[in-house]
């Protein structure tokens, strides 16, 4: 790591849905928590996807350290969350034929609040899974 550089941590996901599709918003780990300097208010990140104009999920990708998952659409854009500097990273994309419906992705750690270090303890990624269907 760099003098002065960050190293961003992914403590949680929430995918939002539009308005008129029902409750259907989902969240896993702490994806709203600041827990400390890596995590300070402001360096959430926000992804839309135009699933009415046709855009779709074609790859879903983790990096070897589990510190960053990274997602291309098949409009060509390509978003990744945490660590973006990590050196490999593991694809996953759907068969010919079937269509990226679903993320997995497993946390350890609870998360709770430990009031020697002053802070939360950390929520990490544990595993990364992606669902695929024929639509």
């Amino acid at each position: 790591m760099t003098m002065g550089s960050v190293t961003r941590i992914i403590h949680g996901l929430k995918a939002e849905f539009q308005p008129g599709l029902g409750d259907l918003d989902r969240s896993i780990g702490e994806p709203e928590a600041v827990y400390d300097a890596d995590s300070r208010e402001g360096i959430q990140q926000h992804f839309e996807i135009d699933g009415q104009g046709g855009e779709k999920l074609t790859e879903i990708a983790f990096s070897s350290s589990r510190q960053a998952i990274s997602l291309r659409t098949n409009k060509g854009r390509q978003v990744c969350f945490g660590d973006a500097g990590a050196d490999f990273w593991h694809p996953l994309r759907p068969e010919e034929g079937e269509t990226l419906v679903g993320l997995i992705v497993s946390f350890e750690g609870d998360g709770t609040y430990d009031f020697d270090a002053e802070r939360y303890d950390r929520i990490k990624i544990l595993s990364v899974a992606a669902l695929a269907m024929r639509l």
